[in-house]
C-alpha cells in the first residue's frame, strides 16, 4: 500500500496492493508481505471469540478467512477480512489476557453500518454526526468492549 495526499482535500489517498510486494527496512532487510495483508495487522485477544467473530460478520460484513480451534473447540487463532483488511484474533486464556482496542473503520454509509452494528449487539457511544474535521462518524462498543469509530468522508 502506498499513501499520498490528495491535493484538493488534503486527505490520504491510498493505493492498495493486489499481489505480494517486497519492501526494505531502514537497515536494508527485505520485507515480504503476504497478499491481502498490510504492514500492520490488528490483533484482538477477547473473552468470547465466537461472539466477536459473529459480531464482525454481522456488523461489518466480515468474512472468516482462517480459523483454528483447539481440542476443546475454542478459537486458538482466526482471521477475518473486513473490506480490504484482515484482522486476527484469539480467545483469551491463562497465557494471553483479553485486551480492549479501538479501531477506525471507513465505510460507504456510516448510518447504515452504525445501525447494523447496533443490531449485531453493539452499544452506541456516539450517534452519527459530521465531525469538525469533516468526516461523518459514529462510535460503537462491541460485545467484547472494543470501540469502533465508523467513518466516511462527508
Amino acid at each position: 500500500m502506498t499513501c499520498a495526499f490528495d491535493a484538493l482535500t488534503l486527505r490520504p489517498s491510498l493505493t492498495l496492493r493486489t499481489s505480494v510486494e517486497q519492501g526494505t527496512t531502514d537497515h536494508g532487510a527485505i520485507i515480504k508481505i503476504p497478499e491481502g495483508y498490510h504492514t500492520i495487522t490488528p490483533y484482538f485477544t477477547v473473552l468470547a471469540a465466537d461472539q466477536f467473530i459473529s459480531f464482525l460478520v454481522e456488523a461489518f460484513d466480515g468474512k472468516v478467512v482462517r480459523e483454528k480451534r483447539n481440542k476443546n473447540n475454542i478459537v486458538q487463532h482466526a482471521r477475518v477480512r473486513i473490506g480490504d483488511t484482515i484482522i486476527m484474533l484469539n480467545e483469551a486464556n491463562e497465557n494471553y489476557s483479553a485486551n480492549v482496542s479501538q479501531m477506525h473503520l471507513f465505510v460507504l454509509d456510516v448510518d447504515a453500518t452504525f445501525a447494523k452494528a447496533l443490531s449485531a449487539g453493539a452499544t452506541a457511544i456516539m450517534e452519527p454526526n459530521v465531525r469538525p474535521h469533516g468526516d461523518r462518524m459514529a462510535g460503537v462498543k462491541d460485545p467484547c468492549e472494543n470501540i469502533w469509530w465508523i467513518a466516511a468522508p462527508a
